[in-house]
């Protein structure tokens, strides 16, 4: 089993993108996964549904391997993440403020409306939690990548409400409002249960448990979070690449090409963004290379499903808010598969 989790790692980039060519020729299996859901006796935050456990899996296995002295060490260095935080949202900052001014230039309609409201929405996001499942398949500390998705979804209701309100002003009112809402469900009962209770179960199975027992299972973790990683682009992709690139022909709700091309461009240069601030940020902290890559992937990959349940929430009436949205969890995805491509390390299965 070691064997093939080893084999899987080195060449997940190659099975990451059949995983979008399955998606969008048969989404039809997706589709219907992705709308299951168990619910009964339960709070609506709670249900059970198919991409909530594949993403509470990815962080009971992170947090099963993680080195309980490292991620003390995390947090002994309450500096080092308080930059890291802000950079969390202060780099996707960046590329909203300069999208702006293009698109005033260029003289896009409505300053580039929708198209740049989905931007906003992105980089006020906190950290994807797949970012710790990255982390862990790529060899990276995964004491940074926990603690960064845990403590950007509580600063969440705080900070994402206020960078939208910076950052969109053409929100009304009550729009904002909305937000604030959305937010504050998110960051309550499904916080609780889909990130901070797989996250203290696997510490807490860890720490009784003790190395000796969990590193045979390090070969099962690996190939789980494998699974699950595929899992979660193959539903995404479902639910997003049939809507985007319709099959067939003569469907007039198809996005125009020149729409298509700049919300590429756009979730690109967010995720872009955020590499290029981990690089920067690290050598300046000077960290090291494991510590580097769980920053790599948690600042360029952001919480899209949240983002877009804002959008279809409570700003239904921007069409192109929502493609952004959507194009940009397989974009930031696919570059992750380069980034652990590239400058994935050995990790111990």
């Amino acid at each position: 089993m070691a064997e093939l989790a080893e084999r899987i790692r080195r060449h997940f980039l190659w099975l990451l993108l059949p995983t979008y060519l399955v998606a969008y020729l048969r989404p039809g299996p997706g589709v219907y996964a992705a709308g299951l859901s168990w619910d009964e006796g339960l709070p609506a935050a709670a249900a059970i549904r198919l991409p909530m456990l594949l993403v509470a899996v990815l962080l009971l296995n992170a947090a099963l391997e993680v080195n309980l002295e490292e991620l003390r060490g995390v947090l002994r260095r309450p500096r080092d993440m308080l930059i890291s935080l802000t950079a969390v949202w202060c780099a996707p900052a960046v590329v909203v403020v300069i999208a702006s001014l293009l698109f005033t230039l260029s003289g896009a309609p409505n300053g580039g409306g929708g198209l740049l409201l989905g931007m906003i929405l992105v980089a006020a996001m906190p950290v994807a939690n797949s970012s710790a499942g990255w982390t862990q398949q790529s060899g990276g500390a995964l004491g940074w990548a926990l603690a960064l998705v845990v403590l950007s979804i509580v600063l969440s209701s705080v900070v994402t409400p206020a960078m939208i309100r910076l950052l969109g002003m053409s929100l009304s009112a009550a729009e904002v409002d909305s937000v604030d809402e959305v937010i504050g469900k998110f960051s309550g009962v499904t916080f609780i249960v889909w990130v901070l209770a797989p996250t203290l179960l696997g510490l807490s199975v860890r720490r009784f448990a003790g190395e000796d027992r969990v590193r045979p299972l390090r070969p099962l973790l690996h190939l789980s979070t494998s699974v699950s990683i595929l899992g979660l682009n193959y539903l995404n992709g479902s639910l997003v690449l049939p809507e985007v690139f319709p099959h067939g022909e003569g469907n007039g709700d198809q996005p125009g090409v020149a729409l298509i091309v700049a919300a590429v461009c756009g979730a690109a240069a967010i995720c872009l963004a955020g590499l290029l601030a981990a690089q920067l940020l690290t050598h300046w902290l000077r960290c090291d290379d494991r510590d580097r890559l769980a920053l790599k992937f948690a600042l360029s990959m952001k919480h899209t499903g949240l983002a877009l349940g804002l959008a279809t929430t409570v700003l239904a009436g921007y069409k192109d808010a929502g493609l952004m949205i959507i194009l940009t969890t397989p974009i930031q995805h696919l570059i992750a598969g380069i980034v652990s491509k590239r400058y994935g390390l050995e990790a111990e299965v």
